[in-house]
């Protein structure tokens, strides 16, 4: 019965999401579509978890309806305006941007600049790493052995935040994509740059994320840039070609990282049909358990209910560990605690951090908040057609991607990522727009 409600449910808000955004790639379809698809594998029991208690599913279903309800209080409030919202229309004049060839160049360059310096950081991390372990091959088969030390800080030397650039570009890879039609070469370098500085960290995180800001970038550029008339006639075959090379690139290198890293593929009790996974590739076990165990853990969280934290510990995480350097008692671990449900896991979804930061109003108020700030953002990009929206939205989407799995405002890197972003955003918005920029001709 869970599992029938769960799949209508599902369906039912991603096309909701379709119907009063207009388009299928939204925050609303989004959130549905992970939490959906990753709760009807729980309940596939391919592995024997614990059954989720009455109140868990409570939880999950209160923080869902609340995301849904927080993105349609904006939507409302734009039909109380009387402005059309149903269908994504561009209605703000093409002529407030400069001409799509001359923001392509302009992106031609950021993206050259910014390859070149996380090109000279990724190659600094991997001097570091090559100092340690002597040879490449070292390090990809003492992978596990080189994420061990790299957690624990026992590597000194490598550049801290540095490559969080490789994930503010990925945004810029993505809108160039959008308007050139393809993927040229200065963006399958973007990509190739930040899966070889992962690997140089044995991460698969910055993959994950970085594969959701490109999607970002090149998705909302359409409802910014409306660059169907130049794009499409190129051939849209082209243009799907290129994404799918590049989302296989990212596989390939989170491939990579799974096979030398010492994931474990054996789990006791697992169903036959998922012990037939255990020496495949890509397709494996514990990409089975990455997609269900935190239900598990969101479950045994709240029966043992037995964590006890600062104000905001994981949310807030990377600013209160900025604190405690400078001398406030605000250290927060990088890993939350594990919990047999019945294998060990420790990430719960977002709504465990939650519930340890905030309690149960939380978990409420927490999703209903991120919708509404989801859709202002969507409008604030179809409207203005500034990048630094897309670029604010893209990094919303990152957290609402991952909040099956954790909240994602924990990652140092990704509010780096961001906080860049917003900043070279900035500029070139001054010189895409025409009004107060140095390129074109002003309105007078």
């Amino acid at each position: 019965m869970i599992v029938l409600f769960i799949i209508i449910w599902s369906i039912g808000t991603i096309i909701l999401g379709r119907i009063i955004l207009g388009a299928w790639f939204n925050h609303i379809s989004m959130y549905s579509g992970i939490w959906g698809f990753s709760l009807f594998l729980f309940c596939l029991s391919f592995i024997p978890y614990y059954p989720l208690e009455s109140i868990t599913w409570t939880f999950i279903i209160a923080a869902w309806a609340a995301f849904i309800l927080g993105s349609i209080t904006i939507i409302a409030s734009k039909y109380s305006e009387n402005e059309r919202v149903l269908k994504i229309e561009n209605k703000a004049k093409e002529d407030t941007l400069i001409s799509i060839e001359q923001e392509n160049r302009i992106l031609f360059y950021l993206l050259l600049g910014l390859n070149s310096v996380t090109l000279i950081i990724t190659i600094q991390h991997w001097f570091t790493i090559l100092h340690v372990f002597g040879s490449i091959p070292n390090v990809i088969v003492l992978g596990s052995i080189l994420r061990t030390a790299l957690v624990h800080n026992e590597i000194p030397g490598m550049w801290p935040y540095g490559s969080s650039l490789t994930l503010t570009a990925m945004v810029f890879a993505g809108i160039y994509t959008t308007n050139i039609g393809k993927a040229k070469i200065i963006v399958i370098i973007s990509i190739l740059i930040l899966i070889f500085d992962e690997i140089a960290g044995m991460g698969r995180g910055k993959m994950i994320i970085g594969g959701v800001l490109f999607i970002s970038g090149y998705m909302l550029n359409k409802y910014r840039r409306n660059p169907n008339k130049d794009a499409i006639a190129r051939g849209s075959f082209g243009k799907y070609i290129s994404i799918i090379v590049i989302l296989i690139l990212l596989i390939a290198g989170a491939e990579v990282v799974r096979s030398n890293r010492g994931m474990i593929e054996q789990y006791k009790g697992a169903s036959q049909p998922l012990k037939k996974l255990q020496h495949s590739s890509i397709i494996t076990p514990s990409i089975y358990v990455y997609f269900t165990a935190h239900y598990g853990v969101f479950n045994k969280y709240l029966k043992e209910n037995s964590e006890k934290g600062i104000w905001g510990r994981y949310s807030l995480a990377p600013i209160l560990r900025m604190m405690s350097r400078i001398g406030f008692n605000t250290s927060v671990d990088y890993y939350q605690p594990f919990y047999n449900i019945p294998i060990y896991a420790n990430t719960g979804t977002y709504l465990r951090e939650l519930h340890v930061d905030y309690g149960v109003s939380g978990t409420v108020i927490a999703p209903y908040l991120l919708g509404i700030i989801s859709s202002i953002y969507w409008f604030r990009v179809k409207k203005y057609k500034r990048i630094i929206d897309v670029m604010i939205l893209g990094h919303i989407l990152v957290i609402i991607f991952l909040s099956f799995v954790l909240m994602a405002t924990q990652f140092g890197y990704l509010l780096i990522s961001l906080l860049c972003g917003l900043i070279i955003s900035y500029f070139i918005d001054r010189l895409v727009n025409k009004v107060g920029s140095s390129i074109g001709i002003q309105k007078g």
